[in-house]
């Protein structure tokens, strides 16, 4: 499904691949977001400490016994409460407190700092103070609770206010809450990362491993070409079939090899066209690697550079291109004339002279005649071709083929580009029979395993030979 065209519904699995195949970055974002609020609690905010003190508000004289009255009585309470609720949140307070605490605190920063609040359902009242040390917080609330009971008895001395429980020095701040703070920071950071991560599903169109070409195509992947760490730069463009027989990414190429012979059993299947969406996503690599896994098996293998505007296959195998296929189109060269013996089983036709217009010559009534008189000669022919997308090449020849085989790269491959060039293909009718994921990053634990394997079969051979 085209994500450019509608937006997807992600199910639980696809949900959990995403999450998975970008770990790294929830792991970081949520670490940095765990720290970050760690080190903002620890080290950027104030400590702050705080002390309260209970004080409860009575009526003064006797209070009559009959029912009536002492409902009277109890709404009377509640009034009273809120009355002194208020006169302890009054600014003659803060001022006289200030001035117990000999004016080194100001009265608009007492009134930031302390809170006078009745408790429900009592008549009493819960005075809170909060300073930056304990002494600080146990030092405010003991002038702003005398001040309070001070005031109270001048100004409304209908009631009787009186200190039930004293504050004490606190043993530790209320804020910063650390714990709290760094639950909220790994939170944060969880949720941060993942709508990161499906920003980043959503609108990265690349293909990253072999799963996302099993959830975006349904085509069969014949090959799955992983490159070891240790090789890298011009040595990828190397021929590591030829160079590395015994190594790991070349028996990935006899893995392929095998799976396209398999499938040709019922269908004859000789003549193979690899191509791929773009440029520099291996093609050429696969191709020329391809053909020499395949006439390892004893097949005749004809391997034809079909890129007449890009050649590369000659400076892979270390041949000349004064004369190959382009003169035999447009020179009527003989096959005999052009072609390359690479070794028993592997013929060459290079590119040769380029040409001005290749789509011309490529569409001929020669190239299909040659192709048709090559299968006679050769159990598997091999075009290696230009990019479905920025030529028609491709297309061209497929009707000349019996299959089509697409390369995409990991990291490199852009999923819109794929499937514009299956359905270019689709359009010509292409024998499209699978997919070849080329540059996939190697998976440690089947290197290892290969190695272990390939070791003990050298050793068991070294002891046979020496019995």
């Amino acid at each position: 499904m085209n994500k450019n065209e509608v937006v997807r519904l992600i199910g639980f699995n696809e949900f959990i691949y995403i999450i998975a195949k970008r770990k790294i970055i929830i792991i970081v974002i949520t670490l940095i977001s765990v720290l970050t609020a760690g080190y903002i609690s620890f080290f950027m905010t104030s400590p702050v400490y705080q002390s309260q003190a209970s004080v409860i508000v009575d009526k003064k004289g006797d209070s009559p016994s009959n029912e009536n009255v002492q409902y009277d009585d109890v709404m009377m309470y509640q009034n009273l409460v809120k009355t002194y609720a208020n006169i302890g949140s009054s600014d003659r307070i803060y001022a006289e407190a200030s001035e117990k605490l000999n004016n080194s605190v100001p009265p608009d920063v007492i009134a930031k700092r302390v809170s006078v609040a009745p408790i429900e359902d009592t008549q009493m009242l819960t005075v809170s103070a909060q300073g930056e040390s304990p002494k600080e917080a146990l030092n405010l609330l003991k002038a702003v609770t005398n001040s309070f009971i001070e005031v109270s008895n001048s100004v409304y001395p209908a009631g009787d206010i009186r200190i039930v429980s004293d504050g004490k020095l606190p043993e530790s701040p209320i804020k910063p809450n650390k714990r709290f703070n760094i639950t909220v920071g790994f939170l944060i950071g969880i949720i941060f990362s993942i709508i990161i991560i499906f920003l980043l599903d959503y609108f990265d169109d690349k293909i990253k491993s072999i799963e996302d070409v099993k959830r975006n195509f349904s085509l069969p992947i014949l090959g799955d070409i992983q490159m070891e760490e240790k090789i890298k730069g011009k040595q990828r463009e190397l021929l590591i079939f030829k160079n590395s027989p015994e190594s790991f990414v070349s028996q990935s190429y006899r893995i392929l090899s095998t799976n396209i012979q398999s499938l040709g059993f019922d269908t004859n299947m000789k003549t193979i066209l690899i191509t791929s969406s773009s440029s520099s996503e291996g093609k050429s690599i696969i191709a020329s690697n391809l053909a020499l896994a395949i006439a390892e098996a004893g097949n005749k293998v004809l391997l034809l550079d079909c890129d007449l505007r890009m050649s590369s296959i000659h400076k892979k195998f270390n041949l000349s291109n004064q004369k190959g296929l382009s003169n035999l189109l447009i020179e009527k060269c003989k096959f005999e004339e052009v072609v390359q013996k690479y070794n028993n089983n592997l013929y060459i036709l290079t590119s040769g002279e380029m040409c001005k217009n290749p789509s011309k010559n490529l569409s001929s009534i020669e190239m299909n005649r040659f192709l048709q008189e090559a299968k006679k000669l050769f159990d598997y022919i091999i075009l290696d071709t230009p990019p479905v997308v920025s030529s028609s090449e491709a297309q061209i020849l497929s009707k000349f083929v019996n299959s089509v085989l697409l390369v995409v790269a990991s990291g490199q491959s852009e999923i819109t580009k794929i499937n514009r060039s299956i359905e270019l293909l689709s359009h010509v009718k292409a024998n499209v029979i699978g997919i070849v994921a080329n540059k996939l990053k190697a998976n440690k634990k089947d290197l290892k395993e290969y190695d272990n394997y390939h070791f003990k079969s050298i050793k068991d051979k070294k002891i046979s030979i020496s019995q």
